[in-house]
């Protein structure tokens, strides 16, 4: 039986990851911005619109999981509701 050498694929993940440290490495500050802001950046987007709505709506990141409060959102009658941002987020 032969051995078959197992080739590591770094996934989309790990990439990210190392390009972060990589920029950590060299001393640029990486920084994070919430719903609104990404929105402002670009008021003509939809999506971005909606995701800011409902980030808002949840508490705007009062709590630390507010992804997962958008995902799992009880509020049917939202007309936003069906298109919600990080629906697949929740397990």
């Amino acid at each position: 039986m032969s051995e078959q050498a197992t080739e590591y694929r770094l996934t989309a993940l790990d990439l990210a990851r190392a390009k972060q440290s990589a920029m950590r490495e060299q001393g640029i500050v990486i920084k994070k911005r919430d719903p609104y802001q990404i929105a402002a950046a670009d008021p003509k987007s939809l999506r971005k619109a909606v995701n800011a709505k409902c980030w808002d709506c949840q508490g705007g990141g009062a709590d630390p999981n507010t992804r997962q409060a958008v995902g799992q959102c009880g509020i049917t009658d939202c007309s936003l509701w069906p298109v919600r941002p990080w629906q697949e987020a929740v397990g």
